[in-house]
C-alpha cells in the first residue's frame, strides 16, 4: 500500500518482446501486446534499503516533475500559470 491507495493494479510481469516502457515519465504504464491478467495474491514490494535510500529517491523524483512542469510552463502565459497553480493545489 502507497499513499492510501491499495489495491494499486500495476503491470509488472510480461513476457520478452511483449511489452515496453514508453519512456516518457518516472510511473509510466507499461504497454503489452496481448492479454493482462492479475497475480492471485499481492506482490509486496520493498525497494528501500532504509528511509535514507527512500528521501534521495523522493528528493531525485520532485526534481524530474519540477523540471517537467517548468517545461511545460516555459511558453505559457500569465494567466495560464495561475490556473495551473490553482488547479495544482486544490487537488
Amino acid at each position: 500500500m502507497k499513499g492510501g491507495q491499495y489495491p494499486d493494479y500495476t503491470l509488472r510481469f510480461y513476457r520478452k518482446g511483449k511489452g515496453r516502457l514508453p519512456q516518457k515519465d518516472v510511473h509510466e504504464q507499461a504497454v503489452v501486446d496481448g492479454k493482462v491478467e492479475y497475480l492471485k495474491s499481492a506482490l509486496l514490494h520493498y525497494p528501500y534499503k532504509d528511509f535514507s535510500h527512500y528521501l534521495n529517491k523522493w528528493t531525485r523524483y520532485n526534481r524530474f516533475f519540477a523540471n517537467q512542469i517548468k517545461e511545460e510552463m516555459a511558453n505559457k502565459n500569465i494567466f495560464s500559470k495561475i490556473l495551473y497553480a490553482i488547479f495544482i493545489f486544490s487537488y
